[in-house]
């Protein structure tokens, strides 16, 4: 049974924040990934006091692209603390339209209500809030809110827009909500006592907050997984399987913690096709925990956390079955010291398969925001200020405990700053695409001016280009899975290549022929994987010959090529697309070698391998 007390809604009024005058474009800077977005309330940050201890735990992205967080606030003379919610416009304006000032408050009467969570209802708009109601410091209950999109509570939920649900343990707190396709919620918590005993606690509602009973019999469930178990993050699959992460202490008497996950089918049984039994748990030795979760297009779960001590990131890919995926940085999962005590709270992730994680570190002397970000095979991104991480601070003690991507690319950070709201947008620095090693190599001429191939290699970890043996021209593809935003229009895209190792021979190509020229097609020149035919395939209707020129001079062994207009419309939005590099002048006649090497997509290193950046404008 569910049991709820209710004031009247107290709300704290705050005086809006100056809207920009400006119309910028949303185009990002490769060189400014990382950097403060200046068009996101002048200076890249939007800080809200209200009054007391305020804090950020959770937010989500509109479609209309408004940004919706959620906390929490104890503004004297409000005894304990109370959810609390803003919108802001995509500049970072308090948006009006919400609640009249932008800033929602709801007091549920007991000793402390923090909202940790919230989901948008796609279907509807509404926002869906979960958190807790405490009666004591062990005494608490699920809590859930639900609001129409102009901040009222929707009285059609529940009643009166509350629902909160007691699993009959000390102690009961929402860490998670997600949202079903047919409508229904799914939430998880930490249910139990905090010393003795706890598990993962799930419970799934139907629209009208009502629990649904055809989950595990009574619509709450409980998943064990150690003798004290924390969630902290929840999804649904495509499948309709519920994914839920958090720590667990497989011993009694507080033994080692470990990353966890379960796995549940719709009906709240534990899926036994992940892992054999449901449930899985990633050792970072000595103690590690799990924050954050996400899943990748094909399927593969991401989940993030700390180890410890000192704590430091903690980052794992598994397979769809519950296994470590031994394709992310050796092993399945990697530590990054940030230089202190570490956390991850949250994770997001770029439509370039790059992942991003927020959170905490110390490493300063005081907790400052802190933002890393990684190839999808487990490398940090050195494109993403200079070395894959960004520190910031933006007070005496700050924490970012939720993150986004926004359609534009840039990314959006929130949590608390000297007990303020604190919310902050970054460049995103464009769509980097790494190339598939699958797909790329180098094929060799038949004969000199065949036009013809004769020999190829897609293992090779150099692409070659310019004269072979016996005057055979060298050619190399490059090939990439794009996907662009909808709605998205290029503004800009370049193609980046790195040298291996000095010229072979003693004849530059670039000073003796045209340029290194690209070629590009939507898809594949020929057929996917690399074929004797790319070497001269053109078909007009997919492909673009003389797409972009290569600068005849690299920096730090770097060149570029950025592509004309009329190429960028061979980008596939959703796909592959593949690039032929090729010197214009067949070769110089000298009966020897002539040609660079450049690093391939088979690089171990994935900020060695070609790239593709893409900029672009959402209308």
């Amino acid at each position: 049974m569910n049991n709820k007390m209710l004031n009247p809604k107290s709300k704290i009024r705050a005086l809006a924040m100056a809207m920009i005058l400006a119309i910028v474009s949303a185009t990002a800077a490769l060189a400014a990934a990382g950097a403060f977005d200046p068009t996101f309330d002048g200076d890249g940050k939007a800080i809200l006091n209200l009054g007391g201890d305020d804090s950020i735990q959770a937010m989500v992205l509109q479609p209309d692209g408004k940004i919706i967080v959620a906390g929490y606030t104890n503004n004297p003379p409000i005894a304990g603390y109370d959810f609390a919610l803003a919108r802001y416009n995509s500049d970072g304006s308090l948006d009006a339209s919400f609640d009249g000032d932008g800033i929602v408050t709801t007091d549920i009467l007991a000793l402390d209500n923090k909202a940790m969570a919230v989901a948008l209802q796609p279907l509807d708009g509404k926002i869906v809030v979960g958190g807790d109601v405490c009666f004591s410091a062990t005494d608490c209950d699920f809590a859930l809110t639900r609001y129409h999109s102009n901040g009222s509570l929707d009285t059609s939920f529940d009643g009166d827009g509350i629902v909160t649900t007691d699993f009959d343990w000390m102690s009961d707190e929402i860490r998670g909500v997600a949202i079903q396709t047919d409508g229904k919620i799914v939430v998880v918590g930490y249910t139990g006592d905090y010393a003795m005993y706890s598990a993962y606690g799930l419970a799934r509602y139907h629209s009208d907050g009502s629990l649904d009973t055809s989950f595990d019999v009574d619509g709450k469930a409980e998943a064990h997984i150690g003798w004290l178990d924390y969630p902290r993050a929840i999804l649904i699959q495509p499948d309709g399987k519920i994914l839920v992460a958090g720590l667990s202490d497989t011993e009694a008497l507080f033994g080692e913690d470990y990353i966890s996950l379960a796995r549940l089918n719709t009906d709240g049984s534990y899926d036994t096709s992940f892992s054999g039994n449901g449930r899985v748990t990633i050792d970072f030795p000595p103690h590690s925990g799990g924050t954050a979760l996400a899943l990748q297009t094909n399927g593969k779960i991401i989940v993030a956390g700390h180890t410890g001590y000192p704590r430091d990131f903690a980052l794992a890919r598994l397979n769809p079955d519950g296994t470590q995926d031994s394709l992310f940085s050796g092993d399945g999962k990697l530590a990054t010291d940030l230089g202190g005590n570490d956390n991850v709270f949250a994770i997001a992730l770029q439509p370039d398969g790059k992942i991003l994680l927020a959170g905490i570190s110390d490493a300063s002397g005081a907790n400052d925001f802190v933002l890393a970000r990684y190839h999808r095979e487990g490398f940090l991104d050195t494109s993403f200020s200079g070395d894959g991480i960004v520190r910031v601070s933006l007070g005496a003690d700050d924490g970012a405990y939720a993150a986004a991507v926004q359609p534009d690319g840039n990314i959006l950070a929130a949590g608390s700053a000297n007990e303020n709201f604190a919310l902050a947008r970054f460049e995103g620095g464009g769509l980097g695409y790494a190339s598939l090693k699958a797909h790329d190599g180098w094929i060799l001429e038949s004969s000199e001016t065949s036009n013809v191939g004769g020999t190829m290699n897609s293992t090779a970890t150099t692409l070659n280009i310019g004269d072979g043996e016996g005057d055979k021209q060298y050619r190399s593809l490059i090939s990439f899975t794009t996907f662009l935003p909808n709605g998205a229009t290029i503004t800009k895209a370049t193609l980046n290549i790195k040298a291996a190792g000095a010229l072979v021979g003693n004849n530059n190509p670039f000073t003796w022929s045209n340029g290194l020229k690209v070629d590009i097609c939507i898809g594949s020149f020929d057929s996917p994987g690399l074929q004797l035919n790319d070497f001269n395939f053109n078909n007009t209707a997919n492909c673009r010959l003389n797409a972009g020129t290569f600068t005849p001079t690299s920096t730090a062994g770097w060149y570029s090529a950025d592509l004309v207009a009329a190429a960028w419309r061979k980008i596939n939005v959703d796909g592959s697309t593949q690039f032929r590099l090729r010197f214009t002048k067949d070769d110089n006649d000298d009966g020897a070698l002539d040609y660079w090497r450049f690093v391939s997509g088979d690089h171990p290193n994935p900020n060695y391998r070609p790239t593709l950046i893409i900029e672009y404008d959402i209308p």
